[in-house]
């Protein structure tokens, strides 16, 4: 499936990961299929095609792929079965839901947006009203991908296997073999963001997942051997937007990560997000 995976990337891209062997022995793809079983997404490099690594300023770190067909893109985050924000919460898929509420709150400064997800219905009002500019869900990506915002996550594909062939089949998330394959196409893209000599990056690390890939990735010990961790990269830490406890979504609770990375892309003298 991926032979020559090289080239379903912009040549910019393959510039930066030239050489760079994916790891085979994960054997991800080489063994044999559930019945059912398929690899998402259609275009798993999708999250490349339109930004220039010399244009990244924020890289949002996710995990892996949505399971269903429609809503995975390639790109983090992104919900591909949306033409309009639905009215109902819950039509959105969890992180997304909360990603969009936090920036929203983090572009208007109303902390009515991320009291809880039930504000979702407050907020669709507002962009009804004109209270607040809200783009449709394909362009909200496009918008940010325009202003340097890398929605990356940090396995490019997973498989979903539906057992049977039931009237209903039930689909099985298979991802754990998938983070080994892609890291090294990881740790180099990180490493490459954190250690450029020119430019200005924050990596967005939401959840435990995101935080360790980064930390193993050697993007820190990138940047901190050309003199430039905190000073012209840095990261922002944060509770995964899908996390829930018992005292509700905490990604919706102080600080605001998209706010953080704007005061550190300012203490860069670098142009803040317009998220």
């Amino acid at each position: 499936m991926l032979a020559g995976w090289e080239e379903g990337l912009p040549g910019p891209w393959r510039a930066v990961v030239g050489g760079t062997e994916l790891n085979w022995k994960s054997r991800v793809l080489n063994q044999e299929m559930l019945p059912g079983e398929i690899i998402l997404p259609e275009h798993p490099f999708r999250a490349f095609e339109n930004i220039n690594p010399k244009r990244v300023r924020a890289v949002l770190l996710g995990q892996d792929p949505y399971t269903t067909p429609a809503w995975a893109t390639g790109r983090a985050f992104e919900q591909g079965s949306l033409q309009e924000w639905p009215e109902n919460p819950y039509h959105v898929a969890d992180s997304l839901r909360r990603l969009v509420l936090v920036m929203m709150s983090a572009r208007t400064g109303r902390l009515s947006y991320v009291s809880s997800d039930r504000a979702w219905t407050a907020m669709l009002g507002d962009a009804r009203t004109g209270r607040l500019r809200l783009e449709r869900p394909r362009e909200f990506f496009d918008r940010l991908e325009r202003e340097g915002v890398l929605f990356l996550n940090t396995s490019l594909t997973v498989s979903v296997a539906a057992p049977g062939d039931t009237a209903k089949p039930r689909t099985m998330k298979q991802c754990q073999r998938h983070f080994p394959f892609w890291a090294p196409l990881i740790d180099r893209v990180l490493s490459f963001l954190a250690g450029r000599q020119n430019g200005r990056a924050v990596f967005l690390l939401f959840g435990r997942h995101a935080q360790a890939v980064f930390d193993h990735s050697g993007a820190k010990a990138a940047a901190e051997e050309n003199g430039t961790w905190e000073t012209s990269v840095d990261a922002v830490r944060h509770f995964h937007p899908a996390a829930i406890t018992a005292a509700g979504a905490v990604f919706l609770r102080p600080p605001n990560p998209f706010r953080t990375a704007n005061e550190l892309l300012r203490k860069m003298d670098a142009e803040p997000i317009g998220w």
